[in-house]
């Protein structure tokens, strides 16, 4: 189990982690990350999406933040937007797409994914 750190939002988004870290309700979890499989699943899942992006519309990241709640943050592997969306250094509009190793979240482009959506799937 990942360890847990408790700590006030301002606190998380000040602070550098590596790995990355997520918040969740007033604590900062750490992140499975660093293993040769999980990094080649996802540079395989970055670079299949990268290969269509100017097809598809679409801007792809690795282990960027997304906020889905005003005290919850997560840290998806790989992270689906649409290129028209404004830029945001921590996303808060609903993804096109969040895949991390153990799931993923696919929203249809054009519909609009509710946060709360997000939210249940990132709990």
């Amino acid at each position: 189990m990942a360890a847990t750190t408790r700590a006030p939002v301002e606190v998380y988004l000040r602070s550098s982690y590596e790995p990355d870290a997520e918040y969740v309700d007033g604590e900062i979890e750490e992140r499975a990350a660093g293993e040769y499989d999980h990094a080649d699943w996802q540079q395989a899942i970055q670079t299949w999406f990268g290969i269509h992006k100017k097809d598809w519309g679409i801007r792809v990241f690795a282990e960027l933040r997304v906020q889905v709640a005003a005290t919850r943050f997560r840290v998806p592997d790989v992270t689906i937007l649409d290129r028209d969306w404004p830029v945001e250094q921590i996303i808060t509009q609903p993804p096109l797409a969040i895949l991390r190793s153990d799931s993923f979240c696919l929203a249809p482009k054009g519909i609009a994914f509710p946060m709360d959506r997000i939210k249940e799937f990132l709990d």
